[in-house]
């Protein structure tokens, strides 16, 4: 109840629009401030820190051309929160 502010960062800040759009609560938000949001999404599947890619580089690449292949099937979408924005360029359609 009353006014307050919400403040979110990366992931959070996603989770923080959310709520600010979709659920009903007492109070009202008078600022909403993300920092590092991708509210546009994100057009790549991250890449493995340097010291692993060393030892494990072949099973890297793997993983992301694996999940850019299954990225949008439900059972990803479904496990996966991250998979919710990532946003390949070349399958908008899908995206949406």
């Amino acid at each position: 109840k009353g006014t307050f502010n919400l403040v979110g960062f990366s992931q959070g800040g996603l989770i923080a629009r959310s709520i600010v759009e979709q659920c009903d609560f007492e109070g009202r938000v008078s600022k909403l401030i993300t920092y590092g949001a991708p509210h546009q999404g994100t057009g790549k599947i991250w890449d493995c820190p340097a010291d692993l890619n060393i030892i494990f580089g072949w099973m890297c690449t793997q993983c992301q051309e694996l999940g850019s292949a299954f990225i949008y099937t439900s059972e990803v979408q479904n496990l996966f929160g991250p998979a919710g924005y990532y946003r390949d360029p070349t399958e908008y359609d899908t995206y949406l």
